[in-house]
């Protein structure tokens, strides 16, 4: 995952419009679950995205599998909880009006099966009206293979270089992050890899079906290019 690369997560992702992503999380919820207080992110990462949505006067905890992460994240929201564990095997004794897994954090779980074990794991920590709001990784005929991108992020003091080439393995998603950081003349590189599972639309809406939600899926905006689900307890 991002371990090696933890420090630089924030400075990566600088322009990432996290505060629009929680106005639309909070938009949809007002509209399709009106009343929801508590919120559960998982995969929350450095806690972007709970930092703006507690704004909205949210109660909102936290799960995330990095413990480096988790620490940037408690930094930026004392007053939330924060829970380390994977997304199909976390046990928090509440229930949620509602669970978010932005960013294609859902990528990361890889298989089918594991979908399912995450949505099961999802909907035993719902309260009954519950929803999931899940942005997904790309799927099989979306993924690239065979192409780098580049980029220079410039922030703090420090200039970045990352280049990530993309692959397709076993029905995966590769991709190697190769980075260059340089602060004030010291200049360290190394390397991550990264999978993740790919997904058709009919895999999503069956994985979720499966587990007793009626699904609606966003199509691709600006704002968030994958889309989004939505996945409500069929009452």
């Amino acid at each position: 995952m991002f371990s090696a690369s933890v420090d630089l997560y924030d400075d990566i992702y600088l322009d990432k419009d996290y505060r629009s992503e929680a106005r639309l999380v909070t938009k949809i919820l007002r509209q399709a679950a009106p009343g929801s207080e508590r919120l559960l992110d998982v995969g929350c990462g450095t806690g972007e995205h709970i930092r703006h949505l507690v704004g909205y006067g949210f109660e909102i905890d936290g799960v995330d599998i990095d413990g480096s992460l988790l620490a940037l994240a408690r930094a930026k929201n004392p007053d939330c909880r924060f829970y380390r564990a994977g997304m199909t095997e976390f046990q928090i004794p509440l229930r949620y009006d509602a669970i978010l897994c932005m960013f294609s954090a859902v990528g990361y779980v890889r298989t089918a099966d594991k979908l399912r074990i995450t949505l099961a794991n999802f909907r035993s920590h719902l309260t009954l009206a519950g929803i999931v709001i899940l942005e997904p990784w790309v799927t099989p005929d979306q993924a690239p293979s065979g192409k780098t991108t580049k980029s220079i992020i410039g922030t703090g003091g420090k200039r970045i270089r990352r280049s990530c080439t993309f692959k397709v393995d076993n029905g995966m998603s590769v991709i190697n992050m190769k980075y260059e950081v340089d602060e004030g003349g010291q200049v360290r590189s190394f390397s991550e890899e990264h999978r993740l599972g790919l997904f058709s639309r009919e895999e999503m809406h069956a994985a979720f079906a499966d587990l007793g939600f009626r699904t609606r899926y966003l199509p691709p905006s600006p704002l968030l290019s994958r889309g989004l689900y939505l996945g409500q307890i069929s009452g």
